[in-house]
């Protein structure tokens, strides 16, 4: 059994309803009391916190609640309280308030039909409270789960990078293998070439016309050994050392070597050198020649051989 509330009489019908709308007036959500045609018979105190209007405004309002929402949500909210009129019942319905000074927020609204105590309809009740705070949590699990996606597709991506990657290098061991196998084949017949070379070297006397192109054909035979052992060594830095040689000799002997392909392209392959390089004030370079360099000589001959293949 409750207890009377104090100084109220018991039985006093109009002061127990202004008891009941005091404490519906107080509610913290927007509660409104419509008829079942739709018509607002009574709104709280809280819409106007809302929406800037008091509750006289709404009651004298044409088609309430809908002037109180943006544009793009009245006719969606406008069927669902037609069908509230026919006694349907919905919970959290959001759409966004529009506030008197032009302001929005997004609520959600809820209702449920009315009866007296003999089972007559009263219409019915809608109940809308503020979801701002819901909504921004929701933004920020959206952006936080696109951010985990784009993280998800960035390692998706590598992973797809690393396995082409993989596989690249898969491709350059088996040619490296296959490089290995064909220097290991060229060194053997390379070796009779170099003995037998130095055989006829030894027999040939030293007045012979280009007597001296020998010394080139045989250091382009230590070349091509070289060249072979570097295809051994393919992944590996270049094992040949650096050593003082004369630069002009070098483009010489390039140019010597490019002699068979520029007479056959009817080229003339001429060379002019410049004033000798100075020596840095380290003393650096003390000690060397005028055209001399402390490089590898076969690689450069190399790089020199293939300017003036392009040339031509």
């Amino acid at each position: 059994m409750s207890r009377p509330l104090p100084d109220i009489p018991k039985r006093s019908e109009p002061i127990a309803g202004d008891i009941f709308r005091a404490i519906a007036d107080c509610t913290v959500d927007w509660e409104s009391w419509l008829s079942c045609e739709g018509e607002v018979l009574w709104v709280n105190r809280a819409v106007e916190r809302f929406t800037g209007y008091s509750p006289e405004e709404c009651l004298a309002m044409k088609d309430y609640p809908l002037p109180l929402m943006t544009p793009e949500h009245r006719e969606r909210i406008a069927r669902y309280f037609a069908e509230a009129g026919r006694g349907s019942t919905e919970n959290n319905i959001e759409f966004e308030c529009l506030h008197r000074n032009g302001s929005t927020s997004w609520v959600a609204v809820s209702w449920q039909p009315m009866t007296d105590s003999d089972g007559r309809s009263l219409g019915f009740r809608a109940s809308v409270r503020d979801i701002s705070e819901k909504r921004q949590m929701r933004e920020q699990l959206r952006l936080h789960n696109e951010h985990l996606e784009q993280l998800v597709q960035e390692r998706a991506a590598r992973v797809a990078e690393l396995e082409q990657h993989r596989l690249k290098m898969e491709k350059l061991a088996a040619l490296g293998e296959l490089a290995a196998g064909v220097a290991h084949e060229i060194n053997n017949p390379l070796a009779g070439i170099r003995n037998a070379f130095a055989l006829l070297k030894r027999h040939i006397p030293a007045d012979v016309k280009h007597y001296d192109k020998l010394d080139l054909i045989d250091g382009e035979i230590e070349r091509i050994s070289g060249i072979i052992h570097q295809m051994y060594q393919l992944y590996r830095p270049s094992q040949q050392r650096a050593s003082t040689f004369s630069l002009k000799q070098a483009v010489d002997v390039a140019i010597t070597l490019a002699l068979p392909l520029s007479r056959k392209a009817n080229v003339k392959v001429s060379a002019s050198f410049g004033s000798p390089v100075a020596v840095g004030a380290s003393g650096k370079n003390a000690g060397l020649g005028s055209d001399e360099v402390v490089l590898r000589e076969g690689e450069l001959k190399q790089v020199l051989l293939n300017l003036i293949h392009n040339a031509i």
